[in-house]
């Protein structure tokens, strides 16, 4: 997985790979109820339930690559002291 950086809306990806335990490929929500703290939901009880009688740390999840919305997604789940420095995994074909 490389790291993914965001500097106003470009993104930058870092060479250097780190390990990640928990890769998390698409997470939707109906448009008419986004907002809700669904999709963050349903990321804390992965965290939770992933590996059995171990929660995973933030530090350890990360996205495939997102999309503009996926981004904020990431930016606001991450929380302000990880909000331009986060885990993206890269499909390779």
């Amino acid at each position: 997985m490389k790291s993914m950086v965001y500097r106003g809306s470009s993104i930058s990806v870092s060479e250097t790979p780190r390990p990640a335990i928990l890769g998390i490929s698409r997470v939707w929500v109906c448009a008419d109820r986004r907002r809700r703290g669904i999709a963050t939901r349903l990321l804390d009880c992965a965290r939770e339930h992933f590996i059995y009688g171990m929660k995973i740390e933030k530090d350890d999840v990360a996205f495939s690559q997102p999309t503009e919305s996926g981004g904020a997604f990431a930016r606001g789940w991450f929380g302000a002291d990880k909000t331009h420095h986060w885990a993206v995994y890269v499909e390779e074909v």
